[in-house]
């Protein structure tokens, strides 16, 4: 330390000689504008002209006050801590050394110009100022002091240390708070001691220097000073309260530099002792979770305050320049009035077919219903919607969500953005086409953003067509940046985006969070939600409601038991579910018996592969007038079906395979090619029955793709996905004689359900099973088939048979069922109550993630005309020579992976490893003839 010592007097005689304070925020020479000052008040211009978006709207106008209070104070202090002078020397000269004496020299190390601690340190001393002065740092009206502004309130300290403390980084834990809570050991004292006390010397001059060239900067700017800005009175107390405090400061500044220690042991003992045992022993579970997302607002916000101010100025590059927070468009509603955009959209879509669907009285029913409760819906609740699959939900949802954005607008005089979440990205990409049809734009433009890993994030190429992106009219086309971090005024995500962006806090999930309030958001398909993370989304679900102006509606075709009965929801359909009955598209039959205690019967016992072989070839013989689809849980046994039915049955039908063995970009090929068969053989089914398909698949399959079979094997899983997968079965209802309805076939193969659900899911229907024998006690599901013995499956005897309708009927006892299963708390819940935002970010999965080894497969290109093929080259030469700091995402399309176990299995040649910022990655070149054995277009990726 004695080095530290010496440097520090050293610079300080120098500054004080040549009264040099520079206050410089940067040393980059590209940057037009390296002052502090600059960039502090650059971010409060930013802030004040967005503030409608940064600062969540609220009924209560002092939590908007004190919450607009914080935001300022840390944008003001977050730098401050550069006014250290070793900081400043680095960045004024351009050098880490320091001349002590003649030809002495000492390198400053990186933690000595460290600044996010001593600018949270200001920070903290500047709240304290507040605290003494009366009346400010409470509410204008007592009755108004609900719960967020009493946490807000008392917490005020902490928020903001914190969001100083991490807006360079991702979020940690609360308990790492204060970095200086080793002052107990001699080498962090002396560290320390030094670092403050050379800090409160140097800013003695320094920072009333820029407080008061900031201040007249504010004052004279006529944005801030328009006597018609709401906020112009308080603007200003807060400035007179940041000049009171220099001044007052200033006085102090000799006693606190002689005495650094003591300071330090305040702050420590105001955010340690104090503050954080009573958060995490004595706060209840509802405070602690407001609080936690007070916190990650205010350092959202922060950091990409911080991001956009520092890369606009101090870059030329033109990608950055024109970058906005928000476009002009987000303060208009999209091409007029999108309610009735989306009513002569469906109008439309239903006259461009021939023949009416059976099932489309029903869907009219339900579309004038939910057209008629938009008009009485509400902001800052949560409404479920439950409905039966390809009754017209995404319509439903788009007009619910522009109802309440037409609400939000006439109460707070500006259009709120609408999140839509989806759990697959093929759902994301059907949605995306229709959103595009609906209202004439383009994605990736500011009316419309897809982000997921598989999006195109580059404005200048188009993915197949050369015209897509292209903008026209007064649509603006985005960056990566704007698509990342979601300008647009409709974001289609996958479910995992959202959450991520709720729960997880590294520096890309960070700077998107605060993009969250103020919205109206859409999750469909929320059954997905796994078990173990209920209470943690339901708690915070019904919280962010009330605090960050935040309306959700959920959809399902199922029920999800996520919320409870005494929990404020409102379910949309509840007075029409009875007009649903009518619908019964499909029977659902449960094989493979056997007697168990009581008298009754268990059903989906396990069978074998071979077995299960021969059930699917027997359903494809017999079922020739039919399409059929086959839905395997693991692309093991959807390779080995798919193989046995092409190599060793003589079908004479197409047959079809779809894993996550194939690459993305096949994927969606033969996706499409499905969707054509199926169109084309709807009329000529019964005239030749080589049209009738086979797809042999994952549960990728399972929910929101618009197709229809009429038959389904489903390998066995929980409840609500059957469902899904019978959602894509006699969709439209062209079968209805009950006696004539399509048959889905459950089978359990070799128990595969374990590798990829919860055990819970699986348990909880066969409990399900139980209860429905025990309440059609006449036996009327069972079935006893008179069975020959060389039939596989039926040969087994009794299986039980339900019809759609009395899935719904008998589903309501579902999530009770889960709700019931003691199920321990999952530890992601506890990070939340104890304030671990770094271990949150580590542990939350919302999919079971597996150790994967990623391998990037080239399709042959010589004769490509696709441009997307023919950049791979050039893309994968980066990525050799380590050119990007991030992964081409252009890549993804081509990416498969293998089970770490398989490694042994592509360590030779044809198979190329690479390595890219520690990651590593396998190229399997199709381009090479010795590669073809190893992948196939139709099955994806071979290792045996």
């Amino acid at each position: 330390m004695i080095e530290m010592q010496n440097a520090a007097d050293v610079l300080f005689r120098i500054f004080e000689d040549n009264n040099e304070y520079p206050s410089l925020a940067t040393k980059r020479l590209e940057c037009e504008h390296p002052e502090l000052i600059y960039h502090i008040n650059r971010m409060l211009e930013i802030y004040f002209k967005f503030k409608d978006k940064l600062c969540p709207a609220s009924s209560n106008e002092n939590f908007r006050f004190f919450l607009d209070l914080i935001i300022k104070i840390a944008i003001i202090f977050h730098d401050l801590g550069k006014l250290n002078c070793f900081f400043q020397w680095k960045m004024a000269r351009n050098t880490n050394r320091i001349e002590v004496n003649a030809g002495e020299f000492i390198e400053i190390k990186k933690t000595w110009s460290y600044h996010t601690e001593l600018s949270a340190l200001m920070a903290w001393c500047f709240i304290n100022y507040l605290k003494g002065k009366v009346g400010i740092l409470k509410p204008q009206d007592s009755k108004d002091l609900d719960e967020k502004m009493n946490i807000l309130i008392e917490y005020l300290d902490i928020i903001i240390v914190n969001s100083i403390l991490t807006h360079h980084s991702s979020l940690g834990n609360i308990e790492d708070l204060s970095r200086f809570k080793n002052l107990k050991q001699s080498t962090y004292k002396s560290y320390y001691s030094i670092l403050v006390r050379s800090y409160f010397m140097y800013i003695k001059k320094s920072l009333p220097h820029l407080i008061t060239h900031l201040t007249k900067k504010w004052q004279n700017n006529e944005k801030f000073c328009n006597k018609n800005h709401a906020s112009f009175k308080r603007n200003f107390d807060f400035l007179e309260n940041l000049i009171n405090f220099v001044n007052e400061f200033s006085y102090a500044i000799n006693y606190l530099s002689a005495n650094p220690l003591k300071i330090l042991e305040d702050f420590k003992g105001a955010l340690i002792r104090e503050k954080f045992d009573k958060i995490l022993k004595k706060e209840k579970k509802e405070r602690k979770i407001i609080l936690f997302f007070l916190i990650i607002h205010l350092s959202s916000v922060l950091t990409h305050l911080d991001k956009w101010e520092a890369t606009t100025s101090r870059t030329n590059n033109d990608y950055f320049k024109s970058l906005e927070f928000e476009s002009p468009l987000i303060n208009t509603d999209i091409r007029g009035n999108p309610i009735k955009i989306i009513s002569e959209y469906l109008m439309i879509k239903k006259s461009k077919r021939e023949e009416p669907y059976p099932l489309d009285a029903i869907r009219d029913l339900f579309s004038d219903h939910i057209i008629n409760e938009a008009q009485h819906i509400e902001l800052n609740k949560i409404y479920t919607l439950t409905a039966p699959c390809g009754i017209g939900k995404t319509l439903a949802l788009l007009n619910l969500a522009f109802n309440l954005r037409r609400k939000f607008f006439q109460k707070y005089q500006y259009y709120p953005r609408i999140i839509y979440a989806l759990p697959f990205i093929s759902i994301c990409d059907q949605l995306e086409k229709e959103i595009q049809q609906i209202f004439k734009c383009q994605s990736q433009t500011n009316i419309l953003t897809i982000h997921h890993y598989l999006s195109d994030l580059d404005k200048n190429t188009s993915l197949q067509d050369e015209e897509e992106y292209v903008p026209i009219q007064d649509f603006k086309t985005l960056n990566t940046y704007e698509i990342k971090n979601w300008f647009s005024e409709i974001i289609v995500t996958t479910t995992i985006k959202l959450f991520n962006t709720l729960f997880t806090f590294n520096k890309k999930n960070l700077m998107r969070f605060h993009k969250l309030a103020n919205t109206i958001i859409i999750i469909d398909e929320y059954h997905s939600i796994p078990k173990k993370y209920h209470e943690l989304v339901r708690c915070c679900l019904l919280l962010l409601t009330r605090l960050f102006n935040m309306t959700f509606i959920l959809a399902t075709a199922t029920t999800a038991g996520l919320f409870l009965e005494k929990d404020p929801l409102i379910e949309l359909t509840s007075g029409i579910s009875e007009k649903f009955n009518p619908i019964n598209r499909y029977k659902l039959r449960f094989h493979n018996s056997k007697k168990i205690s009581d008298g009754k019967i268990q059903f989906c016992n396990e069978i074998g592969l071979e077995e299960a072989k021969e059930f699917c070839r027997k359903s494809c013989e017999q079922n020739l007038d039919k399409s059929i689809m086959i839905v395997m849980n693991t692309r093991k046994n959807a390779k080995e079906i798919y193989d046995y039915l092409v190599n060793q049955c003589n079908l004479n039908r197409p047959i079809c395979h779809l894993s996550a063995n194939l690459i993305p970009y096949h994927r969606k090929k033969i996706l499409e090619k499905i969707e054509k068969i199926l169109n084309n053989s709807s009329k000529k089914r019964e005239e030749n029955i080589k049209t009738n398909i086979v797809l042999v698949t994952t549960q990728l399959i399972e929910a929101g793709i618009d197709i229809s079979f009429q038959k389904i094997i489903r390998d066995l899983g929980p409840l609500y996905s059957i469902v899904q997968v019978a959602g894509r079965c006699n969709r439209n209802m062209e079968i209805k004689d009950i006696d004539k309805l399509p048959i889905i076939d459950i089978i359990n193969i070799e128990n595969s359900f374990n590798k990829v659900y919860d055990p819970i899911d699986i348990d909880s229907v066969k409990i399900f099973l139980e209860k429905l024998q025990t309440k059609y006690h006449d036996e009327s599901i069972m079935k006893h088939p008179e069975s020959k013995p060389s039939d596989p499956m039926l040969s087994q005897g009794t299986y039980i048979e339900i019809n759609e309708k009395q899935v719904r009927e008998q589903f309501i006892e579902y999530p009770k069922i889960l709700n019931d299963r003691k199920i321990r708390e999952d530890d992601c819940y506890e990070n939340v109550l104890k304030m671990n935002f770094k271990h949150l970010t580590k542990n939350f999965k919302l999919i079971k993630e597996l150790v994967d080894i990623p391998i990037i497969v080239i399709p042959a290109f010589k004769n490509s005309t696709d441009p997307m093929i023919k950049e791979i080259p050039k893309l994968i030469t980066d990525l050799k020579q380590e050119r990007r700091n991030d992964f081409p995402r252009k890549l993804y399309s081509f990416m498969t992976d293998i089970y770490k176990s398989q490694k042994s299995k592509i360590k030779t040649p044809p198979f190329e490893r690479i390595t890219n910022n520690g990651m590593e990655y396998y190229i399997l070149d199709l381009n090479n003839p010795a590669a073809k054995k190893y992948y196939d277009k139709k099955l994806g990726l071979i290792i045996e």
